[in-house]
């Protein structure tokens, strides 16, 4: 079918979402959204229909797959029943970060885009959703079981399938994609979007809303490629390498005992030992 969605990955942000969007954009088998690298088809714009969506891709040449990378669907629970409905025998995948560590790295990244201002233990108690309830990845991820056969997920952790070895983890992507497994894109070795100290959180803020609302009035494509440009990031963030932020220990020790049911459900839902989270 030419208008097959053939995968979804559904996040979470803050676990190299953006380098696993650049790794798939790169390879000539893989067809990726024409304009940025999430679509929010399934979360946010669903009311827009198919045909909007399938819009957002290029028609496919034979031996081509299509799908995107929207690191908030795992955070939506409507999503998984959306997919399926439409796209039964689309694959699934997600990287699951430490949810402790990802706590604190949505943390910066909000305050790297002006959104949060406050210290983190500050921010846990303004910005529950965000930075707690979005790493339950039990409650999150138990639909798509549910709903898919095991042969459409691959739910990988980052610790331990991603880090350590991202060129072996590539090749087993790819292969879940049935695409060649044994393809090399050229920023495979680079770390990108860092979290770093934010020059201006109020402009960044301001940046993020116009984001939004260009968005939702559906020419943000158009403006996409204004955002990577040098001098806007050297606008938007100070040189000097991540954010300095601290995260008290006391914050993490009490964050691993809020996470640790949640750990429990997954790692047999997964059928994998996740004591690197413990």
């Amino acid at each position: 079918m030419s208008n097959q969605i053939d995968f979804v990955g559904i996040g979470p942000a803050r676990a190299a979402t953006t380098w696993l969007y650049e790794c798939l954009k790169a390879h000539p088998q893989i067809i990726m959204p024409r304009w940025d690298k999430k679509t929010h088809f399934f979360d946010l714009y669903y009311e827009r229909g198919l045909g909007w969506y399938e819009n957002q891709y290029s028609p496919p040449d034979p031996g081509q797959v299509r799908g995107e990378i929207t690191e908030t669907y795992i955070f939506y629970p409507e999503v998984a029943a959306r997919i399926r409905r439409h796209y039964p025998e689309a694959k699934i995948f997600a990287c699951l970060r430490d949810p402790v560590e990802r706590s604190f790295s949505a943390y910066l990244h909000l305050r790297r885009d002006g959104e949060i201002t406050v210290p983190f233990e500050e921010a846990l108690g303004k910005y529950g959703k965000a930075l707690v309830d979005d790493n339950f990845y039990y409650d999150e991820l138990v639909a798509y079981f549910d709903l898919f056969p095991p042969e459409q997920l691959m739910m990988s952790v980052f610790e331990e399938d991603l880090k350590p070895d991202p060129r072996a983890f590539l090749n087993r992507l790819y292969g879940f994609l049935g695409v060649d497994d044994q393809f090399l894109p050229d920023r495979w070795d680079q770390v990108v979007n860092q979290s770093v100290n934010p020059r201006f959180p109020l402009l960044n803020k301001a940046m993020l809303l116009a984001h939004f609302a260009l968005r939702k009035l559906d020419v943000y494509k158009y403006l996409t490629p204004l955002k990577e440009l040098k001098a806007v990031q050297k606008l938007r963030f100070k040189d000097g390498g991540p954010d300095p932020a601290e995260f008290p220990a006391q914050t993490r020790a009490r964050l691993r005992e809020t996470f640790a049911p949640q750990v429990d459900k997954l790692s047999r839902l997964l059928g994998r030992d996740l004591s690197c989270w413990r």
